[in-house]
């Protein structure tokens, strides 16, 4: 007895395995939030990855996370003063995206939506201890982030697991699994076994085509979307179940006064001296400045950027010493005297640069760049100012009336249509004879649809530059390129922004489909006329055939088109003429495909003029190649004739 009980180790029998599996509380609504978050992940997928330019679909798209947000938190994403702030924030950055057409903006403001969600959502979560403002939140909150992202990922397949008085339902999770499994082997072995036997290929062609043109894509959506889900209903789940953490609050470390003292007063040296030199031309005048070699207008018009760089230097500085310095003696007095005195300087090398600034604007005008110049300036001065309040009280923290600035201004210039007021500028100077030349490219290609009204006032006959083409076109014809854009970003309500819808709308005299074939061909067709319009597209899969007849006033588009690349003189090709007419010989025979309801076709026989041809088949390599026209089981064409006799386009769309 003595031997089996000394062969047992010193702290007694063996103890039972520890169970470190991870156990999720998974309750009806958390089951309800997993349906929800895959909703939200197939509409940001399909808004943000599948769409461009982002318009009401990105804003859709923050209305969804706010509603999805509200359903796991309730309450509590309004209890805050911060969640309030930040949720206010995203949405009407949100809300921008329905409104601009300016790619800046929304370039910059989609970035500003990929920093600002995470740091609002993770602030909802009780381990977030610094406030929204203080940098010191960036790695707080981007460790709550990964940990909710990756940490939780369990929680999905807990709450796809059946529970304990429903165990009919055990066999979801490995039924869709299973589902899924033998879907993508489909995918996977339908293809390679087609390729392996012609007459299998030939049995499943019409169901791969109508898989490759319908389903391919909803597929690719919705394998995103089930990737993504996991990830964001784990963030969610930590959301609404922090874990608890301990904060060790570090007291702040002083540094000695006496080297942020040499910096302030070395700088406001420099300043004394460079103002007093700017001083000097300023008074003395063009006279002053010719006897050194220097012309009062290049020395008037330059040097706005660097001054608000400075400013940039000098605020940082400031706010530095006087957060970091210790606050005490005479050396602590000194140092908010001398800051002060920056302070003080900067602004006036902001007035200085905005003077500069406003001298260059009226010799040439405002541009995009030089409104948001002027929005840095007066944000750099309300910095300004806050620094100041710091110095005159020393325990203020600087960001918090900073940071709330910077949103509340980036906010107020979305709303100002920048791009309308630079186009504005620009016409009135030239109309006005105040400026000799304009830059029609420039308002048309880099700034918004907000310019089109005010390129409308200028001369449609204008000869500017075509960046798509590379040639020389009219202004009216590439206005009118613009208004098709809008209209085509108008026809998906994921683009669409009230900025295009305007734009689309503007021309009560531009019908629909001379915008379109304006669009589409790149021509001219503000001098045409509709003579009859004849369209069967519809239906779910939109097939069907469309063929609209121009009548021109007088031959000048028959010189355009002989000079363009995309035209070739008649007569049709053989595929296209057994795409048009029918074609028939001992060795071939085929069509006519572009008929109306009755069989007829729709394109009159032409023998003077010019044809323009597009393949727009999802398989097509080469759009202008009619090789692969007929083999191919569906239809996707466009084909447009002119006839030269007559000054009439005929332009023809086949979908099948």
């Amino acid at each position: 007895m003595d031997t089996f009980k000394n062969a047992l180790p010193p702290e007694g029998g063996a103890k039972p395995a520890q169970n470190t599996r991870k156990t999720y509380e998974i309750t009806c609504r958390d089951r309800l939030l997993l349906v929800g978050t895959l909703g939200w992940c197939l509409l940001a997928v399909d808004t943000v990855l599948w769409s461009w330019p982002h318009g009401m679909g990105l804003a859709l798209a923050v209305s969804g996370w706010v509603l999805l947000l509200t359903a796991a938190l309730g309450r509590r994403l309004f209890e805050a003063r911060e969640s309030r702030v930040l949720l206010v924030a995203l949405l009407l950055l949100a809300v921008s995206f329905a409104l601009t057409s300016s790619v800046y903006f929304r370039f910059w403001n989609f970035l500003a939506l990929l920093a600002l969600a995470p740091i609002h959502a993770c602030g909802l979560s009780k381990e977030a201890r610094r406030p929204w403002w203080d940098l010191s939140m960036v790695p707080e909150r981007l460790l709550l982030l990964l940990r909710g992202l990756f940490g939780r990922l369990g929680a999905t397949p807990a709450a796809l697991s059946p529970t304990a008085e429903n165990r009919n339902a055990r066999r979801v999770l490995p039924a869709v699994l299973g589902g899924a499994a033998a879907l993508a082997l489909l995918g996977l072995l339908v293809p390679i076994l087609s390729s392996a036997d012609a007459l299998f290929a030939a049995a499943t062609a019409g169901l791969r085509t109508f898989i490759a043109e319908h389903l391919t894509e909803s597929l690719q959506k919705l394998v995103a979307a089930l990737a993504l889900a996991p990830f964001l209903f784990g963030l969610l789940y930590r959301l609404r179940r922090p874990a608890a953490v301990q904060v060790r609050e570090k007291a702040p470390a002083a540094a000695d006064s006496l080297p942020f003292l040499m910096v302030l007063a070395a700088l406001d040296i420099l300043y004394l001296l460079f103002l007093a030199v700017q001083s000097a031309g300023l008074f003395g005048g063009a006279d002053y400045l010719a006897a050194r070699g220097i012309s009062y207008a290049e020395w008037a018009r330059s040097g706005f950027f660097q001054m608000v760089g400075v400013t940039m230097v000098n605020l940082t500085v400031l706010l530095v010493s006087l957060s970091a310095a210790r606050r005490e003696g005479r050396l602590w007095t000194t140092l908010r005297l001398l800051a002060a005195l920056l302070v003080a300087e900067s602004l006036v090398l902001l007035g200085s640069a905005a003077w500069r600034m406003t001298l260059y604007v009226s010799a040439y005008g405002l541009s995009f760049k030089r409104c948001m110049t002027y929005w840095g300036m007066v944000m750099m001065a309300l910095f300004l100012l806050a620094a100041s309040w710091k110095i005159w009280k020393p325990e203020t923290r600087s960001l918090r009336i900073a940071a709330p600035l910077a949103l509340a201004g980036w906010l107020i210039i979305n709303c100002i249509p920048v791009d309308y007021l630079v186009a504005k500028n620009q016409v009135d100077r030239y109309l006005s004879g105040e400026s000799t030349t304009i830059d029609a490219e420039y308002l048309l290609y880099d700034l918004s649809y907000d310019t089109v009204s005010q390129l409308e006032r200028l001369d449609g006959s204008l000869i500017c530059h075509d960046w798509r083409s590379g040639g020389q076109r009219r202004l009216s014809a590439l206005i009118a390129d613009r208004r098709a854009e809008a209209a085509s970003d108008c026809a998906d309500w994921r683009s669409w922004s009230l900025s295009a819808c305007l734009a689309a709308g503007q021309s009560e005299n531009v019908s629909p489909e001379l915008a379109k074939i304006s669009h589409n061909l790149s021509i001219d067709t503000s001098s045409a006329s509709v003579s009859s319009s004849y369209d069967t597209h519809g239906g779910f899969h939109g097939d069907g055939a469309a063929c609209i007849i121009l009548r021109f006033p007088d031959s000048a588009l028959s010189k355009t088109l002989s000079h363009s690349l995309l035209w070739h003189s008649l007569p049709l090709n053989q595929s296209l003429t057994a795409f048009a007419y029918g074609f028939s010989s001992e060795t071939f025979s085929a069509g006519p495909y572009l008929t109306d309801e009755s069989g007829a076709p729709l394109l009159p026989q032409i023998k003077n003029g010019y044809y323009y041809f597009e393949d727009r088949h999802a398989d097509s390599t080469d759009p202008r190649s009619t090789a692969a026209l007929l083999s191919r089981a569906s239809i996707n064409a466009t084909l447009a004739v002119y006839d030269a006799d007559t000054c009439t386009l005929y332009y023809c769309e086949l979908d099948t």
